[in-house]
C-alpha cells in the first residue's frame, strides 16, 4: 500500500456486518473464546495506543514503528483487517521519514477505527474461557 493511501472504511467492504462506521471482527464466533479473543485483542490496543502516542509524542520512531508493526500483524490475526492495513501504511510512512503531519493523521485513523470497533457479545450457553 503507498504510504499517501489510506483504507476505506465503508460497511461492505471492511467492516463486516453491522452499521456503517462500526467495525467488527471477520473471526467466525463460533464460541465464547472467540469472542473472548476479540475482547482481548480491544483491551489490549486500548492500553497500547497510549504507548503509540507517547511515542508520537516523544518523535521516538523506531519505537512508533515497531507499535505500528504489532498492530499490523495482531489487528489482522484477530479480523480486523481494515486497522492491520492502516498500521501497515503508518510503519511504512515512520519508516519512510514521512512528514509528522502525514504520520499523525494515519495514527489518528487508528484511533479513529480503534473507537469503531464493536465487541461480540458472548454466546448463550457457551461456557466462559
Amino acid at each position: 500500500m503507498p504510504i499517501n493511501s489510506q483504507p476505506t472504511l465503508n460497511s461492505r467492504t471492511s467492516t463486516g456486518p453491522g452499521k456503517a462506521g462500526e467495525l467488527h471482527s471477520t473471526l467466525p464466533l463460533i464460541d465464547n473464546e472467540m469472542v473472548e479473543i476479540i475482547r482481548e485483542f480491544h483491551e489490549t490496543l486500548s492500553k497500547r495506543l497510549v504507548a503509540f502516542q507517547a511515542s508520537f509524542s516523544d518523535r521516538n520512531w523506531q519505537q512508533l514503528a515497531d507499535h505500528a508493526h504489532w498492530l499490523k500483524g495482531v489487528g489482522g490475526t484477530v479480523g480486523f483487517d481494515v486497522v492491520s492495513s492502516q498500521a501497515h501504511a503508518l510503519e511504512q510512512a515512520v519508516k519512510a521519514k514521512a512528514e509528522t503531519s502525514k504520520i499523525r493523521s494515519l495514527l489518528d485513523a487508528i484511533l479513529e477505527s480503534h473507537a469503531m470497533i464493536v465487541l461480540p457479545d458472548y454466546l448463550p450457553n457457551e461456557e466462559l474461557v
